[in-house]
């Protein structure tokens, strides 16, 4: 799985949000937030911890989102336990969101909002 920078990650969630409105299907949103450094091991190890159909995005220099076509809050939460455990090692946060109805950017800023911030 290729990870996706942020400009190309914002058109490619524009896009899902469009799939998930036009045919009613779920989509989620989890935000991990690490100390300054941490990102691109990280992203190396979670690539092989994702679905084919998600979408890993390096978002900041502190940020990775894990984007979760057909996926309830439930799923999600339960896929940030399970990335969490991939990077067991890592000091990790993160918030799972469900989208509804949201656009791209309130999307992630309710999922950093549900991060818990260090």
């Amino acid at each position: 799985m290729e990870l996706l920078d942020r400009p190309t990650a914002a058109y490619v969630l524009d896009r899902m949000i469009a799939e998930a409105a036009r045919y009613g299907r779920r989509l989620c949103l989890v935000r991990l937030r690490m100390p300054e450094g941490h990102v691109p091991a990280a992203a190396e190890r979670l690539r092989f911890a994702v679905r084919d159909a998600d979408v890993l995005v390096r978002w900041t220099e502190e940020d990775l989102l894990a984007v979760l076509p057909e996926t309830d809050l439930l799923g999600a939460e339960v896929a940030a336990e399970r990335l969490r455990d991939t990077l067991g090692d890592i000091p990790l946060h993160a918030g799972a969101v469900e989208w509804q109805g949201d656009t791209g950017d309130i999307l992630i800023r309710r999922a950093n909002a549900a991060a818990v911030h260090p």
